[in-house]
């Protein structure tokens, strides 16, 4: 599952909600960003290549185990070549049988601003104040849907984090995604130890 969507949205509060119903994970972009961070300076080349190496590891390693799902919270930046990414992420997955589900948020502009002062976000070392997003958003469009597969939109503006939640788990079936994948990791399981018995 990815949720995407600009800086304040509501992204990380989502994907905790979504979490409580389906039991996946939640991979917090900011995670990779502090590591990166921790190595090369921010938006460098090494930076970037380094933020897309960590976050493609992490979510082919997921697809590869046996947890049930893996919910990636992401600002989707159109111009920064953000489509050949989640392409990528997408072969990952589907080489190990997953799926990904895209999920946009988008909110008013004034409700955003609101949200990014929020005390929460400064622990991430994420943007806090409305100064920092608006020159963001002059320099990009995080708005735009992603081009690369078909998702869902939600306006979260005046819904609360659990109904969207909700929303989304109905939307794609995650409790019957979340049984068939169990399934499927008992097939291969039944099917190696079928073949270790017959060498």
């Amino acid at each position: 599952m990815v949720l995407y969507g600009p800086p304040g949205v509501g992204k990380l509060t989502v994907a905790k909600a979504l979490s409580r119903l389906t039991g996946y994970r939640v991979f917090h972009n900011h995670v990779t960003i502090t590591a990166a961070r921790s190595v090369f300076e921010f938006g460098s080349p090494a930076y970037s290549a380094l933020v897309d190496k960590l976050r493609v590891t992490a979510i082919e390693s997921a697809a590869a185990s046996d947890i049930d799902g893996l919910i990636f919270t992401f600002v989707y930046c159109r111009a920064c070549g953000d489509d050949v990414f989640l392409r990528k992420l997408s072969r990952v997955v589907r080489s190990h049988g997953g799926r990904i589900f895209l999920v946009r948020l988008r909110a008013q502009k004034d409700v955003i601003y609101g949200r990014v002062a929020s005390i929460g976000r400064k622990r991430y070392g994420k943007i806090s104040d409305r100064e920092t997003l608006e020159k963001m958003f002059r320099r990009q469009n995080l708005f735009l849907e992603a081009r690369s597969g078909r998702g869902l939109t939600i306006d979260n503006t005046n819904l609360a984090p659990t109904a969207v939640a909700k929303i989304i788990y109905d939307r794609f079936g995650l409790g019957g995604y979340r049984v068939e994948r169990s399934l499927n990791r008992r097939r291969r399981l039944h099917n190696v130890l079928k073949l270790s018995q017959n060498k």
